[in-house]
C-alpha cells in the first residue's frame, strides 16, 4: 500500500498503539515453504523477505486437497534478452475488459529463469506491492536475493509493470520540479495555511492526473490488474496461477483467487489486507503499526550510546526538535551542489521507509543525526 506518515511521528511521544495483523500466508505444499516468522503485532510490515522452497515436486498434493498441476503447454510470449541471465516481453490485453474495443495496453515482464530445467516446476508470478511498485525493476534489482536459490531452482520468476506503472503505459500526472514542490508540503498540518496548502497541492496533482492520463485512470482498479494477471497466467501457459504478492501485492493476489478461484495453485500473501475496513480506518491502522515501530527504534536508540542519533539518551526529544526545525522552514539537502529543500513530506517519508525492519534502522540514526 502507500504507506501515509503516522501522526505520530510529528513529535516523539509515545502513542496509544492497537494491534495490527500484520501476515497470511498461504502455499501449497508442493512449494515446500520455509516463511520468515510474522513481525509481531503493531509492527510496520516488512520488505520482501527470502522465500525459499523445499524439496517437493509437482504433483503432490496441496492442503486445501487439490493436486498441484505439472506444468502446461509452452509460453505464448515472446522474450528476448535484456541483461542476461533476465529475460523480457510485452504482452497486449484490453485497456476496458467490459468492451475490448476501446484498444490495449502493453504490459512489461521480466523473466528469471529457473536455474535446473529438468527440476523446473513452473512459473511464479510477483507483484512487489505499491500500489504503483514496479515488479519488472523489482526482479531486475533483487530477483536473485529476495527468492532463495532453491526455489529459483523450481521456478521461472516472473515480474510485470501493472498498467500504468513503469513501462506498462505509465500514468503522468506532474513535472519534477512541480513533483519537488508537492514533497515539501507538510503531509500533518498542525494549522489551517499548511492544511490549505496541502489541499491545494492534491488538487494539482489530480489535476495533472487528468490531464496527462485520464483517459487510463478509470481502468487502472485492482480488479483490472487481477484481470491482467490471469492474462499472463494464460500467455505463459500456466493452467494455474503460483503467486507471491508483497504488500499491496496480497491485496491484488486475494482479488485475483476471488475473480478466478478454480486457477489458483498456489498463493502467497505476505500482510493480509482487510478489504472490508474503510480507507480511513486502514490508514489509521497503517498510522498506529509505523508508530509502534518507531517507538521501539527510539527506545534502541536510546539504551545505545554508540547509536548516531543517541543525543545523551534522549533520541525523542532531539527528534521533536528537528522536525520543528523542519516544520517551521525547509532544510538544504546535503547532497553536494542539490539546490532542493527538504520539507517536512521528504522528512516524514524518510524516516517511514526506514521502519520496514529493524535492520535499517541505523541508516534511519545516521541520517536523522
Amino acid at each position: 500500500m502507500l504507506w501515509h506518515p503516522a501522526p505520530n511521528l510529528r513529535r516523539a511521544r509515545p502513542g496509544r498503539i492497537a494491534p495490527l495483523v500484520v501476515g497470511v500466508l498461504v502455499l501449497a505444499s508442493a512449494c515446500g515453504p520455509t516463511v520468515p516468522t510474522p513481525s509481531p503485532a503493531g509492527t510496520a510490515p516488512s520488505s520482501p523477505p527470502t522465500v525459499s522452497v523445499g524439496p517437493s515436486v509437482a504433483g503432490s498434493t496441496s492442503p486445501l486437497g487439490s493436486p498441484a498441476p505439472a506444468p502446461s503447454g509452452a509460453s505464448t510470449l515472446a522474450w528476448t534478452s535484456c541483461t542476461p541471465p533476465f529475460e523480457c516481453a510485452k504482452l497486449s490485453v484490453p485497456i476496458d475488459y467490459n468492451d475490448p474495443a476501446k484498444g490495449s495496453i502493453e504490459l512489461a515482464l521480466i523473466r528469471l529463469p529457473a536455474t535446473n530445467r529438468a527440476t523446473r516446476i513452473g512459473d511464479l508470478v510477483t507483484n512487489p506491492g505499491g500500489p504503483g511498485g514496479s515488479g519488472v525493476e523489482f526482479i531486475r534489482e533483487a530477483g536473485r536475493t529476495a527468492f532463495s536459490a532453491a526455489l529459483r531452482t523450481r521456478f521461472d520468476i516472473i515480474g510485470f509493470d501493472p498498467r500504468g506503472v513503469g513501462a506498462s503505459d505509465p500514468v503522468e500526472c506532474v513535472d519534477g520540479p512541480t513533483m519537488d514542490r508537492l514533497g515539501e508540503l507538510d503531509p500533518v498540518p498542525d494549522e489551517a495555511g499548511e492544511r490549505a496548502a496541502l489541499i491545494d497541492g492534491a488538487k494539482t496533482f489530480d489535476a495533472g492526473c487528468e490531464a496527462h492520463s485520464g483517459s487510463l485512470l478509470p481502468f487502472l482498479s485492482t480488479i483490472d490488474a487481477a484481470r491482467d494477471m490471469d492474462q499472463i497466467r494464460i500467455a505463459l501457459g500456466e493452467p494455474k496461477l503460483t503467486y507471491l504478492g508483497f504488500s499491496y501485492g496480497t491485496f491484488l493476489g486475494s482479488t485475483y483467487a476471488n475473480l478466478y478461484p478454480d486457477k489458483v495453485r498456489a498463493l502467497v500473501l505476505d500482510g493480509a489486507v482487510d478489504a472490508t475496513l474503510p480507507y480511513t480506518a486502514s490508514l489509521a491502522a497503517q498510522a498506529q503499526s509505523f508508530a509502534g515501530a518507531f517507538g521501539r527504534f527510539l527506545a534502541d536508540c536510546a539504551s545505545r550510546p554508540s547509536c548516531p542519533f543517541y543525543n545523551n539518551g534522549r533520541p525523542g526529544s532531539a527528534y521533536d526538535a528537528l522536525m520543528a526545525a523542519i516544520d517551521a522552514g525547509s532544510l538544504p539537502a546535503t547532497a553536494s551542489g542539490d539546490p532542493r529543500r527538504v520539507g517536512p513530506g521528504e522528512a516524514l517519508t524518510g524516516v517511514i521507509a526506514a521502519l520496514y525492519e529493524q535492520s535499517s534502522w541505523p541508516v534511519l540514526a545516521q541520517a536523522l543525526a
